[in-house]
């Protein structure tokens, strides 16, 4: 009887283990979607603000 409870618990700590292994591979994956989608915003970000000094630079200069 305690073994079958102990085979119980390895069996449900495996399948947990199993559980977390793969949303933790698919959180890592978000991840690395997210930081790769914050750098292309930041590069964004930085054209037009870019742009917005070159256009206030030209209209200073008028």
């Amino acid at each position: 009887m305690a073994r079958d409870n102990l085979e119980k618990n390895l069996s449900e700590l495996l399948d947990l283990s199993r559980k977390l292994r793969e949303a933790n591979k698919d959180l890592r994956s978000k991840n690395s979607k997210l930081n790769m989608e914050n750098k292309n915003l930041k590069e964004k970000l930085e054209l037009t603000k870019n742009k917005i000094e070159n256009l206030i630079t030209k209209l200073e200069s008028t």
